[in-house]
Formats: structure tokens, sequence, C-alpha cells
């Protein structure tokens, strides 16, 4: 499930986790500055975290220009990733995708797909849980938040 569950494991730790960008403080500086100061162009790009990225440029160099990555890149993570391209063969893939599809649930590649099974086996499929909410176009989880499924990681969901 797609959530970051820091705050929760610093509690069960007993340990202070903090987030700054969600604390009071912070969010009401950002809350208070002008768009351009947050998002502005730099060699030809868009980019987000503008005014931290000119604040801290000369310390940091051309990092702070470096674009966002996926976390497992760089990680080693994505040798797990290819682990399950050997264990699901293409026949199968293709097979349990369109039973799947079935179910409301557009399955990604063949990680997905064994996420996916191990989801349902301790879950049920999403589409046969009561829900009075929009559902998620890719997965049909109830969506407690319009703009991002915490079940799948869709962004945007619809």
């Amino acid at each position: 499930i797609m959530r970051f569950s820091s705050i929760k494991i610093g509690k069960e730790l007993e340990v202070k986790v903090n987030t700054p960008y969600l604390e009071k403080p912070l969010y009401d500086l950002a809350i208070s500055m002008d768009i351009t100061e947050k998002v502005g162009h730099h060699k030809d790009k868009n980019w987000g975290k503008f005014v931290l990225r000119k604040a801290f440029a000369k310390e940091l160099g051309t990092i702070v220009w470096r674009t966002k990555m996926a976390l497992e890149q760089g990680s080693g993570f994505e040798q797990i990733s290819n682990k399950f391209y050997r264990l699901i063969d293409d026949e199968e893939f293709a097979k349990e995708s369109n039973i799947v599809a079935h179910e409301k649930v557009k399955v990604r590649d063949k990680e997905h797909l064994y996420y996916y099974r191990i989801y349902k086996s301790l879950f049920g499929s999403p589409i046969n849980e009561i829900c009075n909410s929009p559902r998620c176009s890719f997965c049909s989880a109830p969506l407690t938040y319009p703009r991002y499924c915490y079940t799948c990681g869709a962004f945007p969901p619809r």
C-alpha cells in the first residue's frame, strides 16, 4: 500500500520524525510565496522547489538541478524487479492479465502482477470491496484522496 509510514514507525520506535514540508512554519511560508518563487525556469526546463534549488545552488552545485529519480533507481532495487520478469513467463502474464482485467485491475507489468497476487490473497479483489466513493481507474480500489491512489500509487487515479 502506497503510504509513507515513517511517522508511524517513528512512534513505534519512540523516535521523533520530522516532516519539514508538512510543518506549519514552512507550510505557511510556502502558501505566502508567489508561484514564480516555487516553480521557475533554468536551462530550458521548468523546475519545482525552485526557491530551495536557488538557495543551495552555491553549496551543492549542479546536484540541485538533478532530475527526480524513482526511489529504486540507484539503490539496487531494480535487481529485485528483474527477478519478477524471470518468475512469470510471457504466456502466464498475458493469460493472468486478461483474468485480472475482468476484476477491473490494469496490470502494468510482471512485477505489478506479482504484487497484485499477494494483495489479492490477503484482501481479495478491490472490485468486491463495498464503497460509496469513486474508484481508481487502474486498480478499482476506493479513492480516499481524489488525486492519488493509496492502493496502487496511480497519479492521477482517474
